[in-house]
């Protein structure tokens, strides 16, 4: 059996092909899931962060902190805007992290 756990959210159809074929070749046991569909996130995490929150934000890094939390360099960790939020500001493209 095996469970493949997107955590992305993006290109779900790739995951979806191996899956299918480990179903069939091997014919392993394989579902695949998102782990942010499995709980509510909006009592946990700001509007802001669920719209606007991306690869090592506070949603993936808290995840990935419970999961592996060795595996997670806090020290690289900080505090940033994403451009989206600059931009609905209202901020140009060329102004947004210029």
């Amino acid at each position: 059996m095996l469970i493949i756990v997107n955590s992305h959210g993006g290109q779900p159809q790739v995951i979806n092909i191996i899956a299918r074929g480990l179903r069939v070749r091997p014919g392993m046991f394989v579902v695949n899931a998102m782990w942010s569909r499995m709980t509510r996130k909006d009592d946990l995490f700001s509007k802001s962060e669920l719209t606007h929150g991306i690869h090592g934000g506070e949603v993936g890094t808290s995840v990935m902190l419970q999961l592996h939390e060795g595996k997670v360099d806090m020290t690289q960790a900080f505090d940033f805007e994403p451009i989206p939020m600059e931009i609905e500001r209202g901020a140009t493209i060329s102004q947004a992290s210029a």
